[in-house]
């Protein structure tokens, strides 16, 4: 029977940094889910979901143009990630 897992011994953490790419991300979820708590009670849930999809927009935009490094991914998840938020705000 042949062995499905492959491990790369030559890279030990390689997962350990993919992983940590997203802590910068998570981040930016706990710090944009009290902005959009409080933006939902000052302007309404149709204004804040607005405000979501021009963040994710724009994230796209910035995948497009730039993807090439580790740091552009991360900046560009955290971007993304910026729209989050709890589905008791709306």
């Amino acid at each position: 029977m042949r062995l499905l897992l492959k491990l790369d011994f030559r890279r030990p953490f390689q997962r350990v940094r993919g992983a940590l790419s997203f802590v910068p991300a998570g981040l930016v979820i706990l710090v944009a889910s009290a902005l959009f708590g409080r933006f939902v009670k000052q302007r309404g849930a149709k204004n804040a979901l607005i405000l979501a999809s021009l963040i994710v927009a724009f994230s796209f935009v910035f995948f497009i143009l730039f993807n090439a490094t580790l740091v552009e991914i991360v900046i560009g998840t955290m971007i993304l990630f910026a729209s989050e938020f709890k589905s008791d705000d709306v």
